[in-house]
């Protein structure tokens, strides 16, 4: 992920060919754990809540008989699931999940980004759905405590930079040029303590920069909390965009495949994050990102605006979730979610199976 290309065709095929292969391997052994399926067909749940990344979800579902579900994401919406699930795409405006363009789009734009979302659909289609789907058909025909947090938090010379790009791209994985540049980086501000998410203590990566603290483990959303924080550095994926929106933390990303380019671009065009690419990523560019989100106030009162904003929508994400799960489970199937009638956007090839329950489409560029 670090080293390879975003855009590239050949690349996104590799690496999602092997993630639908663990999809249909991991579908496999829970078939197998008969024991475990016999058990949850047993408790009758009257409604499901899952991710549809993975298509066994659905396939799991009919195997202990539930009915009635709600597909979740983690991610941001695949165009491919939004087809199914009948959620409006609007190619004009909202980018698509592989480039990171931003409006407003020139006409050209208009059409690039229709092209690149059909696209998409038949990648996201046959590369993710491939095992996991074969086989259904088979089937049916921490290391630091809190209280050591706060203490590097409120020893902090001018306050703490939080740094983490998830849990799939390891900085350990790391080429060791781009680690050099961070590092280098973070020299440039001996006042600024860097805490950054590195996942092996034995490399002592930070030996020498008295800066920086690395750790195994981070309780992000409790540092994107704090009040002596100066600025998130991420890679850009869904759960820290989220996060960092909602707490109001300016930002700079450096986002490494899929979603991350587009969920980076969305709060950049919210002026409150800079976007860095990550094979162009030098110590100058970088130095010059940190120091703006530190000093330029305006990154972080666009984020503090847009997590108020957040904070204040009509109904909490608790609320809808309670609501729309309540809702599904006393309504049920309506004609208008049933997928089992052809329509020719049809998904995972599963002769029959439970009916959908839909979350409202959610614009891309106003995090939850």
């Amino acid at each position: 992920m670090w080293t390879g290309n975003n855009e590239g065709y050949l690349n996104m095929k590799i690496v999602f060919n092997f993630v639908s292969t663990c999809h249909g391997n991991s579908c496999k052994a829970q078939f197998k754990d008969t024991a475990l399926m016999d058990q949850l067909k047993a408790e009758k749940f009257d409604l499901a809540l899952g991710e549809n990344f993975d298509l066994c979800y659905y396939g799991v579902l009919r195997r202990i008989e539930v009915k009635n579900y709600i597909t979740v994401f983690s991610t941001t919406q695949y165009e491919n699931a939004a087809m199914v699930l009948g959620i409006p795409s609007t190619p004009s405006f909202v980018p698509g999940i592989f480039n990171g363009m931003k409006p407003p789009f020139t006409y050209l734009q208009r059409t690039t980004n229709l092209i690149a979302h059909l696209f998409s659909w038949q990648f996201l289609h046959t590369s993710l759905g491939g095992p996991a789907n074969s086989f259904l058909k088979t089937i049916y025909g921490k290391d630091f405590e809190a209280m050591q947090f706060e203490e590097i938090m409120k020893n902090a010379k001018k306050g703490v930079i939080l740094v983490s790009f998830g849990t799939v791209a390891k900085a350990t994985d790391m080429p060791d040029e781009t680690k050099k540049v961070l590092l280098e980086t973070f020299s440039n501000f001996p006042d600024v303590t860097f805490l950054w998410k590195y996942e092996d203590d034995s490399h002592e990566v930070a030996k020498g920069y008295p800066n920086v603290i690395t750790s195994k483990w981070l309780p992000q959303n409790d540092l994107l909390d704090h009040p002596r924080l100066l600025g998130f550095v991420s890679h850009g994926g869904m759960n820290s965009v989220q996060e960092g929106a909602s707490k109001g933390a300016p930002m700079i990303m450096i986002p490494l495949f899929h979603d991350q380019m587009r969920n980076s671009e969305s709060l950049a065009y919210r002026k409150m994050a800079i976007v860095l690419e990550k094979k162009s990523l030098n110590v100058e560019s970088f130095t010059e990102a940190l120091r703006k989100i530190i000093e330029d106030d305006s990154y972080r009162k666009n984020a503090k605006r847009l997590a108020a904003m957040i904070a204040e929508k009509p109904m909490s994400a608790e609320e809808r979730v309670v609501k729309y799960t309540e809702f599904a489970a006393k309504f049920g199937p309506d004609l208008n979610l049933d997928i089992d009638k052809p329509s020719g956007l049809q998904g995972p090839e599963l002769t029959a199976g439970p009916k959908w329950a839909r979350w409202p489409a959610v614009n891309h560029y106003s995090p939850q």
